[in-house]
């Protein structure tokens, strides 16, 4: 630690903890939203921004990478920096600037974040240093999300136009390029593997039923006109609208190829609606199967339709389902999720000026 950094930490006043996003309304966003809420109400000093050239001295952490490597030489050299990698294999040639950018910065950085076991093994593939690396869960608002009241199913399907009787499947995710139509498919996120297992489906389930919120999903809603699939897709210009949809379903198909999530998985957890996933991120830590939920190979696109397929008609295993994702939803609210980014974390910088601690 230099003088100009022993001066600005060794100060009585606590740094403030600031968490950096795009400021879309988004995922990112509300990361960085909840960790500042729920450390504040700890009696933390944080606060969730999107520009944070002009601090000094404080602790700075990069929910948004790309915020951070795309420009790193306007980060000031007192500040603390951690940053939260999501989701990508470091060396895989669509993350590769951004691993090797990441490598370079190794010495200013206290932690590396992800949010899953994979995410960590790929970033010490990579060469990231095990003992740099943190994994701490994404969490959900179980205050917003939560089981409906009764009549709220009713309500949510009868203005999405879900047909009496019908297999009501979710898909609430951005899964193509860009921010515009999304035609040409994202295929970490599977939609193709969605397609393809809703094919397979209907041939055995002909009473299906999508619902589709996110943007880009052209290549989704393409092939569901192809397949004669019959679907609603609503663009919600507000990441909470989200919330009655799931009230809809029956079942939340995932899958993806990789993700730091997804959000759903909590969400619908969180919600009441069975999960049918591939292994890979935060399913391939928290989802047992047959336990709360129900998960299978990447790709395996028989046995993702075959478990929908038992979902449909067997309504002990919908309710086991169910009640086993309420119980494990409960270890991701984000006051749980908080208390380990400030043990994990930031405890070595602030602990000791916390106003709660009484040391």
């Amino acid at each position: 630690m230099n003088w100009l950094q022993h001066f600005l930490f060794g100060r009585a006043t606590s740094p403030t903890i600031y968490h950096v996003s795009e400021g879309a309304d988004w995922v990112l966003k509300w990361v960085a939203e909840y960790t500042a809420q729920e450390l504040t109400r700890h009696q933390l000093r944080a606060s969730a921004i999107v520009q944070p050239w002009r601090l000094r001295g404080q602790i700075i952490h990069f929910i948004d990478r790309y915020t951070l490597l795309n420009n790193e030489q306007r980060v000031h050299p007192s500040n603390r920096i951690f940053v939260t990698w999501m989701h990508g294999d470091p060396q895989h040639p669509d993350f590769a600037d951004a691993g090797n950018t990441l490598r370079k910065l190794l010495p200013r950085l206290e932690k590396i974040i992800t949010p899953t076991r994979s995410g960590q093994q790929h970033l010490i593939a990579a060469g990231i240093p095990a003992e740099k690396i943190v994994v701490i869960p994404l969490g959900v608002d179980t205050t917003r999300f939560h089981l409906p009241i009764p009549q709220a199913r009713a309500a949510i399907r009868a203005k999405l136009g879900v047909p009496e009787g019908a297999f009501c499947i979710g898909s609430f995710q951005k899964d193509g390029s860009g921010w515009g139509e999304g035609n040409d498919p994202k295929l970490i996120k599977g939609p193709d593997i969605f397609l393809q297992v809703l094919e397979k489906l209907s041939k055995r389930q002909p009473n299906l039923f999508i619902v589709l919120t996110g943007s880009a999903r052209g290549y989704v809603k393409h092939g569901l006109d192809r397949l004669g699939i019959p679907y609603v897709h609503h663009f919600l210009p507000h990441y909470f609208d989200v919330v009655p949809y799931y009230y809809a379903l029956d079942a939340y198909l995932i899958t993806a190829r990789a993700e730091g999530g997804p959000m759903g998985l909590m969400e619908s957890w969180a919600s009441g609606v069975p999960v049918v996933s591939t292994r890979m991120g935060m399913p391939a830590d928290w989802l047992e199967h047959g336990k709360n939920g129900l998960m299978t190979n990447i790709e395996a696109i028989d046995k993702l339709a075959e478990y929908l397929h038992l979902l449909s008609s067997d309504p002990a295993l919908q309710n086991r389902l169910i009640q086993g994702g309420l119980q494990t939803v409960q270890q991701l609210d984000w006051a749980q999720i908080v208390a380990s980014y400030y043990v994990g974390l930031y405890q070595p910088w602030v602990g000791k000026h916390s106003k709660g601690n009484k040391n």
